[in-house]
């Protein structure tokens, strides 16, 4: 399960930040996660939860923004939500696509009280 590990990481990056600004709380987390980032979403939700619970913070909440996939057809240029990891162009059925978003794993920000 590396939803755990994900979790802690992101606490860790939090913790970092808190050290230097020691009269404020932590009260909140924003992540951004795409869609195909790997990371089950139901599960990193409880593993940052229960983390965030186990912290010297545990009233701090997780705000977890699932973004989505877009992928870009090299042929035609056409951008579209893709159906798979593996897109296939919609307009022009060309499989010379890539995925542009949606695989991002990142803290948007740590608010602080």
């Amino acid at each position: 399960m590396h939803e755990l590990s994900l979790a802690m990481s992101v606490m860790d990056i939090a913790s970092r930040q808190m050290a230097s600004r020691p009269d404020k709380r932590l009260s909140a987390i924003e992540l951004s996660v795409g869609e195909y980032a790997g990371v089950e979403i139901d599960t990193f939700s409880t593993a940052i939860q229960t983390v965030i619970k186990s912290s010297q913070w545990p009233e701090a909440v997780a705000e977890i923004n699932v973004t989505p996939s877009m992928a870009r057809c090299l042929m035609c240029g056409k951008s579209f939500h893709p159906a798979s990891q593996i897109p296939e162009c919609p307009q022009c059925h060309s499989s010379a696509c890539g995925i542009v978003s949606g695989r991002e794993f990142k803290v948007i920000a740590i608010r602080m009280l």
